[in-house]
């Protein structure tokens, strides 16, 4: 027997392609931008705008606050998931939550369990 390792190559890495933006117009970013990260930003950016007061703070802040909101989305799991679909699953569970699922059908409605722990009735006679 010939113990010789063979080497077989993949090219996973040639078909997944990061997107990055590198300028917008005659504009160049002087770090390359994943769209996903813009999109997040400009999400959070319009969530704030909601916010009452939030238009008088001062431009630094304005700016600073939805970027930072959204590097936290984009970096941190919470629950191991990504705080988007955690919140989305806390949402889902306190509109839901008398329902559950019982042999695969839908059932609506709180199920009220008794379990009786009383242990002071005991053997008679000991254990024998």
């Amino acid at each position: 027997m010939d113990n010789k390792k063979i080497t077989i190559r993949a090219y996973n890495k040639v078909w997944k392609i990061e997107n990055r933006i590198y300028a917008i117009y005659n504009i160049r970013f002087p770090l390359p931008i994943k769209p996903r990260s813009i999109g997040y930003y400009i999400a959070v950016a319009l969530i704030l705008n909601i916010i009452p007061g939030y238009k008088m703070m001062h431009a630094v802040l304005r700016y600073a606050i939805p970027f930072f909101i959204a590097q936290f989305l984009l970096k941190k799991k919470l629950d191991g998931k990504s705080p988007i679909r955690y919140f989305f699953s806390l949402l889902k569970y306190f509109f839901t939550k008398y329902q559950y699922t019982e042999r695969f059908k839908a059932v609506s409605g709180s199920k009220k369990i008794k379990i009786n722990w009383s242990c002071s009735k005991g053997l008679k006679g000991g254990i024998t």
